[in-house]
């Protein structure tokens, strides 16, 4: 009898070490996921295209670096551009495109590629216009609900029903956008503006899925009421009618190599 005793109190010990490693092993696999999903590319839009340009924005639910992977041909992505610097908010402008030229990319956020379910984003630059004859800018600020100023947020901007642009909040929570050469949803032609008429929709998203929308006169954003983070109210009595729901503004999804419209989640990562 003496001499099962080792032999169970061993049997027991090694079996609270399996247990032991495998929940360490899980927890380690978990901490892994969550890490990996905070990672993940969210609000993924395109912003600002011409004939030569498009600003690619997303959030983040920590803070990580983020490197665009991007080229003409979606087999072969041979472009990369973006920053080592780790910030909840990405937005990265591509610069010397061709007119009229489909371009394909991923998101590298902390090392971990994302893609479009299993294929690239895909965005069309429109064709070569000539000079705008407006020249309109319109800036504003936003701060947090204490009042400091919110930097690095994503404001994003529907002129007249047109293709979105956008820009960032600078460290003490400022903006400004030129909007002169704001295109049509087709591209093919800029938005007629009327700073009497024409209207504005801003919407600010942060990393931490805070965001705020509102719309206005062009007349009343130079500059734009004070913009507090997270109210819902913004700009309620900026405009004497209710003008409904923020227009469509279209960007190209590379899924089935269709449209995707809708100023909220332009391309989504995560669905």
């Amino acid at each position: 009898m003496n001499n099962r005793i080792p032999t169970l109190l061993g049997i027991l010990s090694v079996t609270i070490g399996v247990i032991a490693g495998v929940l360490l092993v899980e927890n380690r696999q978990a901490t892994k996921l969550y890490a990996a999903l905070d990672a993940t590319p969210k609000n993924v839009r395109v912003t600002n295209v011409s004939n030569d340009t498009m600003t690619i924005s997303w959030t983040t639910l920590k803070q990580t670096s983020g490197l665009l992977v991007w080229g003409k041909k979606r087999e072969s992505l041979d472009e990369i551009s973006g920053s080592s610097e780790k910030t909840y908010t990405h937005s990265y402008t591509l610069s010397k495109l061709e007119a009229n030229s489909d371009y394909y990319f991923l998101i590298n956020s902390d090392g971990t590629s994302f893609d479009n379910n299993g294929i690239p984003w895909q965005a069309k630059t429109g064709p070569k216009l000539a000079r705008s004859p407006h020249s309109f800018t319109i800036s504003g600020s936003v701060i947090d609900r204490s009042g400091a100023p919110v930097s690095e947020a994503l404001v994003y901007v529907v002129i007249g029903g047109g293709s979105p642009m956008s820009t960032q909040t600078s460290e003490n929570g400022n903006w400004v956008l030129a909007i002169s050469e704001a295109r049509e949803q087709n591209l093919m032609s800029y938005v007629n503006i009327d700073p009497e008429k024409t209207v504005i929709q801003l919407h600010v998203q942060t990393g931490k899925d805070a965001v705020t929308s509102g719309q206005l006169r062009l007349k009343s954003a130079q500059p734009a009421p004070r913009i507090i983070l997270g109210d819902i109210e913004a700009f309620k009595n900026s405009l004497p009618e209710n003008l409904g729901t923020l227009p469509e503004a279209k960007v190209i999804l590379s899924t089935e190599n269709e449209p995707i419209t809708g100023f909220g989640e332009l391309i989504n990562a995560t669905e």
